[in-house]
């Protein structure tokens, strides 16, 4: 008999409390949800939330996660972030980081006055997986990462000033490319991080840090005035408050201590430890043969976790999540 295959009853129970952890930590959340029916927007009369205009540095970043009911039937691109509440395209923007439906990846785009790029970012993105993007401009240079790891190629084009007007989140104007999914830790710096800061500050509260103009945590919050508030020191004047856009709601949901200890964990040893790994996975398990011999405990059990490849998805020729098996069942 192989010992992989030989398990005691206690192991059983705590697998099937496992698989539930699992399954009840990617049903919570502490982020804003977005049901495609309302946004996020703010105003932004010094030009805070765009490139710095005299030495057109930037850096916007978010984790993001995207969920599309199977019934949903898409006929706009999908906008995470873009700093116009119009979400004019033919005009001037630093940033616009959005879901294309025709090709079903994530892209970058930015205009200014002397031309535009557009970038994809994540290839297919998986569903109901956690992503952190960040994009920096300093001067001609572009550069993206995800989840910390920079892309293998980013074009560098000068497009001179492209401040934009505003900033919407999660779509435009609650009625237009309006998000289906999850945006937490909306950070917009008028300044070109480095990649160890970016991955420094990924799982960090920012507020504090020097050149920070807009910080919308978007999380759960007791205080509701807490939901759209613009976390930076001294906001810039118009940034703060955000405020919802159209007739739906957006969700707030709070977390409970085992979520937060997944998240705690996901730090450590490359999330190794963590019951759910932060990619907020969906996962389940069940038995395809079970033997309850006296003596001989035999157990064989099939599974599946959205956050686990099965090909490597092109975000910059890297998978941010090895390939990994759910377990030794």
């Amino acid at each position: 008999m192989n010992p992989k295959l030989s398990f005691q009853p206690w192991q059983l129970l705590r697998r099937a409390v496992l698989v539930f952890a699992c399954l009840f930590l990617a049903l919570t959340g502490n982020a804003a949800t977005f049901s495609g029916t309302a946004s996020i927007s703010a105003n932004d009369p010094l030009n805070a939330l765009s490139a710095d205009a005299v030495n057109n540095a930037l850096t916007v970043s978010c984790w993001f996660r995207i969920s599309i009911p199977s019934s949903t039937n898409l006929t706009e691109n999908m906008i995470l972030l873009m700093d116009r509440t119009d979400g004019n395209e033919s005009a001037n923007f630093s940033y616009q980081i959005r879901f294309n439906i025709y090709t079903g990846n994530i892209e970058f785009m930015a205009r200014g006055s002397g031309g535009a790029i557009t970038n994809t970012l994540i290839v297919r993105p998986y569903l109901d997986r956690w992503y952190h993007v960040a994009v920096v401009r300093a001067q001609s240079a572009f550069t993206a990462y995800i989840d910390g790891r920079q892309l293998a190629s980013f074009p560098s084009l000068n497009i001179g000033n492209a401040v934009g007007g505003g900033l919407s989140i999660g779509g435009i104007s609650g009625n237009s490319r309006l998000y289906l999914g999850d945006i937490v830790e909306v950070a917009i710096y008028q300044s070109a991080l480095g990649q160890n800061l970016i991955q420094d500050r990924m799982f960090k509260d920012q507020r504090t840090f020097p050149n920070l103009k807009g910080y919308y945590k978007l999380a759960y919050s007791t205080n509701t005035a807490d939901f759209y508030r613009n976390y930076v020191t001294s906001p810039p004047s118009g940034t703060d408050p955000a405020t919802k856009q159209g007739p739906g709601t957006i969700a707030f949901e709070e977390t409970d201590q085992a979520g937060e200890q997944s998240i705690f964990d996901s730090r450590k040893n490359r999330g190794q430890d963590a019951i759910s790994p932060l990619s907020g996975a969906f996962s389940w398990s069940q038995p395809a043969l079970a033997r309850p011999v006296p003596g001989i405990a035999f157990d064989f059990r099939i599974g599946y976790s959205s956050a686990t490849p099965t090909t490597a998805p092109a975000d910059g020729s890297l998978d941010p999540y090895d390939r990994r098996i759910l377990g030794p069942s």
